[in-house]
């Protein structure tokens, strides 16, 4: 698992030619392959793929990935087995999205909580957006 999650590939083609227990999982029930998806370590999750580790539907991997990216394109590389991913690859879509959404006519939501707004300045938080058709019309500036 260690060398899933450091995208270690050496030590893992070693490991995978001393019989090892495929089958291993953490405390959280995630195998090697699981933690390769998560970090986002392709040349990992391609070699534990082709050594007949099966992954989880993509709704177990969403949301709980240390970074956001686009997981549906990883798990379309690894089906059709490709060689050299770019890691920068996988962000593309997140990019596309974020480019969309910063597009928008984007306004201040001001039906924050105070405790989501207390929460927010402790922590040094950015102003929630909304699209300003989506506020109601008492409430945009």
């Amino acid at each position: 698992m260690w060398a899933a999650i450091r995208d270690n590939v050496g030590m893992l083609e070693l490991l995978l030619l001393n019989n090892p227990n495929l089958d291993a999982v953490d405390k959280d029930g995630w195998n090697a392959l699981d933690h390769a998806i998560l970090k986002i370590n392709y040349k990992a999750a391609r070699v534990l793929t082709k050594a007949g580790l099966q992954r989880r539907p993509f709704e177990d991997y969403d949301g709980k990935t240390w970074r956001k990216y686009d997981i549906q394109m990883m798990f379309d590389n690894l089906d059709a087995d490709a060689e050299d991913v770019p890691y920068s690859k996988f962000f593309d879509l997140i990019k596309k999205q974020r480019m969309e959404w910063l597009a928008q006519d984007l306004v201040v939501d001001r039906r924050e909580g105070y405790r989501e707004y207390i929460w927010r300045q402790l922590n040094f938080g950015e102003a929630p957006l909304v699209p300003r058709e989506d506020l109601p019309l008492h409430l945009q500036p």
